[in-house]
C-alpha cells in the first residue's frame, strides 16, 4: 500500500482475508485455552485445592455426607414407620429429616468435593422425597385403621 494513492481493491481483500484467518485462529487458541483451564480446575478440583492453589474448605463436603447420611436414616425409619406403624419411627425418621435440610444447604456452599458433593446432594434430595413418601404412606395406613385391623 501506498502512502496517498489509490487503494487497490484486490489489496484491500487480501487484507480482509488474512484478517479474518487470524481472527478464526485466535478463536481456535481461545477455545483450546478454555478447554485447558477446565480442564485444570477440574484437575485442582480431584486434588482438593482450588485454582489458585489453596486448600478448599472441607466443611461442605462433611455437610454433604452427614446430610446424605441422615437421608438414609430418614428413608429407613419411614419404611419401619410404614410397616410397623409404630409412633417413635416417625419421630426419628422426621428428625432425620428436619435435620438433614440444613446440612443440605450448608453443603452448596463452596469448597471440597465439587462433582462428588454435588452428586451427594443430588441423592439426598431423592432420599428425602422417598422418605417423605414412605412417610406419607405410613400417615395413610394410620388413617385407613391399619393400626387397628393388624395389617
Amino acid at each position: 500500500m501506498s502512502g496517498g494513492g489509490p487503494i487497490d481493491p484486490a489489496e484491500v481483500e487480501a487484507l480482509e482475508r488474512a484478517v479474518e484467518a487470524e481472527r478464526a485462529r485466535v478463536g481456535e487458541l481461545e477455545g483450546r485455552l478454555s478447554r485447558a483451564k477446565d480442564r485444570t480446575a477440574k484437575a485442582m478440583e480431584l486434588v482438593g485445592t482450588g485454582v489458585d492453589g489453596v486448600p478448599l474448605a472441607l466443611g461442605p463436603l462433611l455437610g454433604a455426607l452427614a446430610s446424605c447420611l441422615l437421608a438414609l436414616v430418614g428413608v429407613w425409619f419411614a419404611y419401619v414407620s410404614a410397616v410397623f406403624l409404630d409412633t417413635w419411627t416417625y419421630a426419628v425418621g422426621l428428625g432425620a429429616m428436619f435435620t438433614c435440610v440444613p446440612l443440605q444447604v450448608f453443603a452448596g456452599k463452596q469448597g471440597a468435593g465439587g462433582s462428588a458433593r454435588t452428586l451427594l446432594r443430588k441423592a439426598t434430595w431423592g432420599c428425602l422425597a422417598v422418605a417423605a413418601l414412605g412417610l406419607l404412606v405410613g400417615v395413610v395406613r394410620i388413617a385407613a385403621g391399619a393400626h387397628r385391623k393388624g395389617f
